[in-house]
């Protein structure tokens, strides 16, 4: 039987693959995320006391800085719009999906007793007007009001109608949700903050890993939308293969390493960019291991989010598998802006040329999955780069900040350059390499 054209960008062609399904399920990974991060690494502070008090000082007084600055009012406004559009998004998400199910005399006592803590909340507020909590009471007396009138209109028009207001209005929360976050999130993210991030990264291999396993946590959310919301298979996620080719991914992860580690030898007895010893046994073991152990399961995730998830879910909608994948490297890209090579780009004045080392990176990894039919190869190449990164040959204002076994400088003006060369020749590799789908 020959193998479908385009098969692992196809298989949403199965189950249900309308637009608004994806926006909920990648919004709810973008929450998901946002909470991983919140819950996994909650131990850090308490790690970073123990282990350098004056650092654990300093992340306090510049994230304190953050809210107290001049952003302070507008970090406090985006930051409540994006709570409150949140909880209404989800909320009026599952209203729309227990429409059905829900008595209309369920609606009505409810938007009765949502309108008395209204009322309540009315009466506190004037009661603390004045005080620093009113703006909570103000806050819930608004979220209760809105709740409680839209619950008492579904009850007065039919099921059908009354799921489309729902759907309506948690497509418009949702909307909100994402703009806040995106207006949110450069306020949040200081050339001082970054710089501090890499030094508490490290401060404790510990720390590094528990920054690390909050990238696979938040694959809960799409794992669990692609079953039960698109009701496709967990798998046609990862590959359009009958099995995952676990070969295909060590193949693609060895022939990373060979290449990076052969184009720098050539760079470093070049003379075009000379590396220097950064050993240090013991950082270097504990460090190593983490690398080895955890960086594949972040570099995972990336892919099966951005080369998976969004190029199947784009390829849906717009059928050009080569604006898409313009578009989720462009997306891919725009993820990184906050890290600290991209902010030492900004000041430099070389942004765009830094920028630009993301595009590609994610723009060869889409060719990977399309000429794979999976993200194996993907998954592999991603993870080999940042090991190799963590483990050998690292630099200063690394967004993986380890003690490698040697230290480079970054030099955007031929960075770029040598990323293509070396990214183009492993893509090449992997062309020459592959098998054809069975």
């Amino acid at each position: 039987m020959q193998p479908q054209k385009d098969a692992y960008l196809n298989q949403t062609l199965h189950g249900d693959s309308r637009w608004w399904v994806w926006g909920i399920v990648f919004w709810f990974t973008v929450i998901g995320w946002l909470i991983a991060q919140l819950v996994i690494t909650s131990p850090l502070g308490p790690i970073l006391a123990d282990v350098d008090p004056e650092l654990a000082k300093q992340m306090n007084d510049t994230s304190l800085a953050i809210f107290t600055g001049k952003d302070g009012p507008k970090i406090a406004q985006l930051g409540s719009l994006f709570g409150v559009s949140t909880i209404l998004g989800a909320i009026y998400w599952a209203l729309n999906r227990a429409t059905r199910k829900v008595p209309s005399r369920a609606l009505f006592w409810s938007s009765v007793v949502l309108i008395m803590i209204s009322v309540l909340s009315l009466i506190i507020l004037y009661i603390l007007n004045g005080t620093s909590i009113a703006a909570l009471f103000a806050g819930i007396s608004a979220l209760t009001t809105f709740l409680g009138v839209t619950f008492l209109i579904a009850n007065k028009v039919t099921i059908n109608t009354a799921k489309r207001i729902f759907g309506i209005l948690c497509g418009l929360f949702v909307i909100t949700s994402l703009v806040s976050l995106a207006k949110l999130m450069p306020l949040m993210s200081t050339p001082e903050l970054s710089e501090l991030n890499s030094k508490i990264v490290s401060a404790s291999p510990l720390i590094f890993m528990l920054i690390l396993l909050s990238f696979p946590a938040s694959l809960v959310a799409p794992y669990l939308g692609q079953k039960f919301l698109h009701n496709r298979s967990i798998q046609s996620l990862h590959t359009a293969a009958s099995n995952i080719r676990w070969s295909r991914g060590l193949q693609a992860f060895f022939v990373t390493w060979i290449v990076l580690g052969s184009f720098t030898a050539i760079l470093h007895f070049t003379g075009i960019s000379p590396v220097r010893s950064n050993f240090g046994a013991e950082r270097f073991i504990s460090y190593s291991l983490v690398c080895l152990l955890f960086l594949p399961l972040q570099s995972g995730t990336e892919e099966i989010i951005f080369r998976g998830y969004l190029n199947q879910g784009f390829h849906h909608l717009i059928k050009n598998k080569w604006v898409v994948f313009t578009t989720t490297s462009l997306m891919f890209m725009a993820m990184h802006l906050t890290n600290p090579e991209a902010l030492a780009g900004k000041e430099s004045g070389l942004h765009v040329l830094t920028m630009s080392s993301y595009f590609l990176f994610g723009f060869i990894a889409c060719l990977m999955v399309w000429m794979d039919d999976g993200l194996e190869s993907a998954i592999g190449f991603h993870a080999a780069n940042n090991t190799f990164a963590g483990i050998f040959v690292n630099y200063e204002g690394s967004v993986i900040p380890t003690p490698s076994l040697f230290m480079a400088t970054s030099n955007p003006k031929i960075d770029v350059f040598i990323a293509m060369a070396s990214l183009g020749l492993i893509a090449l590799i992997m062309w020459y390499t592959r098998k054809p789908l069975s």
